[in-house]
């Protein structure tokens, strides 16, 4: 067994998890790989436990009730949804626990309801070698991104199919939205195995993400540990961001510039990932 899961194996020995259902397909990769000792509304009161996800009136409740020390990790859209009501608002910020969130966006958006959280960029359960160095320099450089159907806006997607004109040396591959089609420069994937996504990205240059409310994405992280040059709407560190349509251009253009991977944001990342804000 790999170190990494022997160190993993050794937290889950004293810690319970709760995610929520909305982050329930995660959860179930999760639990399948490591299993993770799942928390339990009567027998799991006292134990020491990590709330993952906490959307709705069924994952608040738990957590208000649950007894034994608990950590909440705040996901990004959980944050928004929250904001909106206040009667929860007042019963979390009112319960003894430690939370965590992923940016300074997050951990902005929590001050304001009242909830002093700590950043830890994201959980990560795959193994950081599952994604080796693989960045090779070139001139026509491919930026990829996730999106979902449905939400083009929020995550990027029509801000790329504004611009994709002003940089034709490059080629955007969107997964997760859209049919089978290749538009331009452009190329649309649709739903794949995250499995099959992960071959294809390795031979890529840059990952994106345009979501300006958002928690710390798998397009930033595995990108960062491929070697890659991260682009993203919110700032993390060693990944470039942008504020305005101009910058991200500008950002794009300089792609075909990096002729070295990105080995200390490398570093940096596989050292972040390796670890966990409940340790």
């Amino acid at each position: 067994m790999e170190a990494w899961d022997n160190l993993f194996l050794d937290y889950i020995k004293t810690m319970t998890f709760r995610f929520s259902t909305s982050v329930q397909n995660f959860a179930d990769r999760v639990r399948d790989r490591h299993g993770v000792y799942q928390w339990h509304p009567i027998h799991s009161l006292y134990d020491p436990t990590v709330f993952i996800g906490l959307y709705h009136e069924g994952d608040w409740s738990r957590f208000i009730w649950h007894i034994g020390s608990k950590l909440a990790f705040w996901c990004g859209g959980d944050i928004l949804r929250l904001k909106e009501k206040s009667f929860w608002q007042f019963l979390v910020k009112r319960t003894k626990a430690d939370h965590v969130c992923e940016n300074e966006v997050e951990q902005k958006a929590l001050k304001e309801m009242g909830i002093e959280a700590r950043i830890h960029p994201i959980l990560f359960f795959d193994p950081v070698e599952k994604y080796p160095l693989s960045f090779k320099p070139s001139k026509n450089p491919h930026v990829w991104m996730t999106s979902h159907t449905g939400r083009e806006e929020e995550y990027g997607v029509r801000l790329i199919e504004e611009i994709a004109n002003e940089v034709p040396e490059i080629t955007f591959h969107i997964f997760g939205s859209g049919i089978q089609e290749k538009i331009g420069n452009i190329r649309y994937y649709g739903w794949i195995p995250t499995e099959k996504m992960d071959e294809i990205i390795k031979l890529f240059h840059c990952g994106f993400r345009g979501n300006e409310f958002d928690g710390c994405p798998h397009t930033v992280s595995k990108a960062m540990l491929l070697g890659q040059y991260s682009i993203s709407r919110i700032k993390y560190p060693y990944v470039d961001s942008y504020e305005t349509k101009e910058e991200l251009v500008k950002l794009l253009k300089d792609l075909k510039n990096k002729i070295k991977p990105n080995l200390e944001g490398r570093k940096y990342w596989f050292s972040v990932l390796s670890e966990y804000p409940w340790s």
